[in-house]
């Protein structure tokens, strides 16, 4: 029979999830929240919009040969390829 080592689960920051840390979560719960010290926190991705908001999307499709240089550039150039198509695309309507 083989052996499983158990793997203590963390959160993401790091704080492993044992007894003590549920706990403490659990006696915070029944304790109540001061909603005045809650943090709010931004959902999803910031705004690449000067103005802030929400940025617009654009989905699209490419054949293998196009997909694959976009790749090849983002790699060469350290960046993502998103920010390699939409450089493209901004240099494309600055020359038309």
């Amino acid at each position: 029979m083989a052996t499983v080592s158990k793997v203590p689960a963390k959160t993401r920051a790091g704080t492993p999830l044992d007894v003590v840390y549920e706990n403490r979560l659990a006696d915070e719960a029944e304790s109540g929240f001061d909603p005045a010290v809650l943090i709010r926190r931004q959902v999803g991705r910031p705004s690449l919009s000067s103005r802030g908001g929400r940025s617009n999307r654009v989905d699209l499709r490419v054949d293998d040969d196009t997909y694959n240089a976009i790749r090849r550039i983002a790699h060469d150039s350290d960046r993502r390829v998103s920010e390699v198509v939409r450089e493209a695309i901004r240099q494309y309507l600055q020359a038309s």
